[in-house]
């Protein structure tokens, strides 16, 4: 997988942001559970890496987003 993003976010985002976040917040609570469990751990490492990418790449561009223009 590359490393960073090959393009912005379009224009017309169909996603609602509250709803992207509402999904990165509940893989980060089954990434948790999991590893609490002990189980799966190859899982939970995949999990994390896919978080990682996602708050490095799409976060700031949500908050852009969310900015009114000026």
């Amino acid at each position: 997988m590359p490393q960073e993003p090959l393009h912005r976010l379009p224009d017309d985002v169909i996603v609602p942001l509250g709803k992207i976040r509402w999904v990165v917040q509940r893989l980060e609570q089954m990434a948790g559970d999991l590893e609490r469990r002990n189980r799966l751990r190859n899982l939970v490492a995949g999990l994390e890496e896919i978080i990682g990418r996602i708050v490095r790449w799409l976060w700031p561009l949500l908050d852009e987003l969310e900015r009114p223009e000026a």
